[in-house]
């Protein structure tokens, strides 16, 4: 006799039940740890930056709120722009990768190497006293004289 046995349901019925309870509390336990993960890793990245960082040539860069001065001036950079800096300045005299650039500014979209390349070009504009060198085949370089 094959097919669907209504006695055989009703006594599986508890065991389901408990299985389905036991995979939900795994899914949110790991939802819970990715969430952990991620606000440590941005609890140390904040942490790694202090509020107000000294670059030289009188450029200072504070992260509350996330602004960029000159001799006390403010500079007006757009968000992505000073995403970049705030990647640049936390990995100074560190080559920070194209990739890594784009994880950090555009982790929503798909950009190509232009883009950063255009960003980059932007800032140097705007910062010309700021040491942004290209690594090349690598990515960008922000050097600090500690």
């Amino acid at each position: 006799k094959s097919g669907y046995q209504p006695e055989l349901a009703e006594a599986l019925q508890p065991f389901l039940m408990t299985c389905g309870s036991l995979i939900e509390a795994y899914r949110t336990n790991v939802r819970h740890k990715q969430i952990e993960t991620e606000l440590n890793r941005y609890k140390k990245r904040l942490q790694s930056l202090e509020t107000v960082v000294k670059l030289g040539n009188g450029y200072e860069f504070s992260q509350n709120p996330t602004l960029m001065r000159r001799h006390g001036e403010a500079i007006l950079l757009t968000r992505k722009e000073l995403k970049l800096l705030e990647l640049l300045i936390s990995r100074h005299n560190t080559p920070v990768t194209h990739d890594q650039i784009l994880d950090h500014v555009w982790s929503d979209i798909n950009v190509g190497e232009a883009s950063i390349r255009s960003l980059v070009r932007r800032i140097r504009l705007k910062l010309p006293k700021l040491p942004v060198k290209t690594v090349s085949g690598i990515g960008y370089l922000l050097e600090i004289k500690v």
